[in-house]
């Protein structure tokens, strides 16, 4: 999993610069759907599904028209099925405690 994550935050755009692909990484904000629990010293990239008006559980309000993330369950770089369905990656900021639902974050679009 950390190979592929680094691939596409550190090499995507120094790739697009080379060889000059158009396709450089997108970061937008996004509000948190679920509380996200950050590590007190690291930043986390946390794989994820972006959508408009996503709740917690996946399913979406459609009267809502913000964008939000939700991170997957788990966070072990031996969950590879997870990378399968994330459209997107959270930056989680270390820190001492629980980001809540409707947290405003980067998000790195995959």
């Amino acid at each position: 999993m950390s190979t592929w994550i680094s691939a596409h935050v550190l090499l995507r755009d120094a790739m697009d610069r080379a060889w000059s692909t158009g396709r450089p990484s997108r970061r937008v904000r996004a509000a948190l759907a679920a509380p996200v629990t950050p590590l007190a010293a690291k930043t986390q990239l946390r794989r994820s599904e972006m959508g408009v008006g996503m709740r917690h559980d996946g399913t979406t309000d459609p009267d809502s028209t913000r964008l939000c993330v939700r991170a997957f369950d788990g966070t072990s770089s031996h969950l590879l099925a997870t990378a399968a369905h994330a459209d997107s990656l959270i930056v989680v900021p270390p820190g001492p405690e629980e980001l809540p639902a409707g947290t405003a974050v980067e998000v790195v679009v995959l």
